[in-house]
């Protein structure tokens, strides 16, 4: 998490970017279509902030494991959408008051917010029952990952890399897909989507070493 400034943790996401909204393509918000993906880091803090919860415990001892069963040990009205997502309500209404932080005018009430349909989330933290770790790592000085980059690709056939390890943007959550992106059109041969851009494509990973194919 970058900062507690509200301001500097939403800006506008699409692939390629950690830039301003000023450079966003027309396929994500331009030509009078007001959609877009805005990426929010809505707390410093995530594990205090949205980790634990009154339902952790219960989750733990559910022994489950077909995902058709998990309402047998579980009340799914104390969770948000498909029970197999293991999102609670009151994990949303911790994260619904991070949201209404970023979006409540300073003279103001705090925003409408509505309550979500499905909720999808992973906490990447050490006390997460699956991931049990922080979501960081380092490359080491000198080391030229981007030599490495289509190998990564493909390292073996039909077994594919993606993530943000080797990536332009490593670190974060969009290099997971400009990798992807690059799996499928360069190791794959998938043509280029609609909606990207050459240039967008071509700035995610400057460093590529290969003519790409769709280029």
């Amino acid at each position: 998490m970058t900062t507690s400034s509200a301001l500097n943790n939403i800006f506008a996401w699409y692939p390629g970017t950690q830039q301003d909204a000023s450079l966003t393509p027309a396929s994500c918000g331009g030509s009078g279509d007001p959609r877009g993906v805005l990426q929010i880091y809505a707390t410093h803090d995530v594990e205090l902030s949205l980790g634990g919860g009154p339902y952790a415990s219960e989750l733990e001892r559910c022994g489950e494991t077909p995902a058709d069963q998990c309402g047998s040990c579980m009340d799914p009205a104390d969770w948000v959408g498909d029970l197999t997502h293991h999102v609670s309500w009151s994990f949303w209404g911790r994260l619904k008051a991070q949201i209404e932080v970023l979006f409540r005018p300073s003279d103001g009430p705090a925003p409408d917010i509505p309550d979500p349909t499905q909720i999808m989330a992973r906490l990447w933290i050490p006390n997460d029952r699956l991931t049990q770790t922080y979501a960081c790592h380092y490359w080491r000085s000198g080391v030229k990952w981007w030599e490495l980059y289509v190998e990564a690709l493909e390292p073996a056939p039909g077994l594919h890399f993606v993530g943000d390890t080797f990536a332009f943007n490593s670190g974060w959550s969009e290099a997971a897909l400009e990798t992807a992106e690059y799996m499928l059109q360069e190791a794959m041969g998938l043509g280029r989507p609609a909606w990207l851009t050459k240039d967008d494509y071509c700035r995610a990973m400057p460093y590529y070493g290969p003519p790409r194919r769709n280029a």
